[in-house]
């Protein structure tokens, strides 16, 4: 379980930004949760702060009952790369990797690269429908097959949960599909908790409950009807 409380974030300058105003919302298990709102409502920097990727200016953050603001750096750095997988809208592989290679580089991280990571790596790539571009490199892939090695390498820790920013924002609308499709796939049969930014209101209702952000604050928290 995710649990928010009065999360704030201020950027500081000559004026201070208020990007977020006091958030406070939980997240179950498995659950599927889309964050939407206009530009700026504060989406991409509430995600940053639930993957450890920011530090809120107050409030609190626990994850599976860890209190994640009260890690060190480097118990951020292993939580990060053994409960969480990022997937942002720039791919960010490694250019001088081939597919495989990008995939491995979490486990690379953790000290884990071995056999049963490289085997786990291919199976990944075959289940996002890339077992055919193993050692191809990005810039032999089309956006959506990038993004799609995205998403192995984010699975290959085999994390708790997926925090996805604009997955689709660079993508066609048949490559959206396909990695929406496998989103949905990895919540449904492997009980993955996902967390996603997006714009798309269609792509918003694929998801068992929709939180909505404006100016920081969250004005809707919506369940899928059933």
């Amino acid at each position: 379980m995710i649990d928010v409380k009065n999360v704030k974030k201020i950027y500081q300058g000559k004026v201070p930004t208020p990007a977020l105003q006091g958030v406070s919302f939980t997240v179950a298990d498995s659950e599927f949760v889309a964050l939407t709102g206009r530009s700026g409502s504060g989406k991409s920097t509430l995600l940053h702060q639930l993957g450890l990727l920011d530090t809120p200016t107050s409030g609190a953050i626990s994850i599976h009952k860890t209190d994640i603001l009260a890690l060190s750096d480097t118990q951020k750095t292993y939580f990060r790369l053994s409960f969480l997988g990022y997937v942002f809208q720039e791919y960010a592989l490694m250019a001088e990797f081939t597919a495989l290679e990008n995939v491995l580089l979490p486990a690379m991280a953790l000290g884990d690269l071995d056999d049963k990571s490289r085997t786990r790596a291919q199976e990944l790539l075959s289940i996002v429908g890339l077992e055919d571009r193993m050692e191809y490199y990005p810039n032999e892939l089309s956006g959506g097959q990038q993004q799609r090695v995205a998403i192995a390498r984010a699975l290959i820790n085999r994390p708790k949960i997926l925090f996805a920013d604009e997955p689709t924002a660079n993508l066609d609308t048949a490559s959206s599909k396909i990695v929406l499709d496998i989103f949905m796939r990895l919540n449904r049969e492997e009980k993955l908790t996902i967390i996603m930014v997006t714009h798309e209101p269609e792509y918003a209702k694929l998801a068992h409950r929709t939180i909505e952000l404006l100016d920081g604050m969250i004005i809707k928290d919506t369940k899928a009807k059933k």
